[in-house]
């Protein structure tokens, strides 16, 4: 690959963990996860856990490792998500 084809994958990757970072801090950790969309980061935690196993292939060590740390964080808002949703219908269902 082209020196430019690569920092550009570099530069991909990079942004991607910054955004699952993001989405950690700005759902779970100011409690919002009810607000996240639990699917759209289920697909975001399959496509880090595809572009990782790429990456794997490839014999990328610096691609691997921020696919997957972004796979880890976009399921972590997911997992929230769900139990978020699921907390607040318990809640509802214990009022009626």
């Amino acid at each position: 690959m082209s020196p430019l084809v690569t920092l550009l994958g570099y530069a991909g990757a990079i942004g991607i963990v910054l955004f699952a970072i993001r989405s950690v801090v700005h759902f779970v950790g100011a409690g919002r996860a009810a607000e996240a969309s639990a699917s759209d980061f289920a697909i975001l935690t399959a496509a880090g856990a595809c572009l990782a196993l790429y990456a794997l292939a490839l014999g990328d060590l610096v691609f691997l490792i921020a696919n997957a740390g972004a796979s880890v964080a976009n399921g972590i808002v997911a997992v929230a998500a769900v139990r978020a949703r699921r907390a607040i219908h318990d809640g509802d269902a214990g009022r009626g």
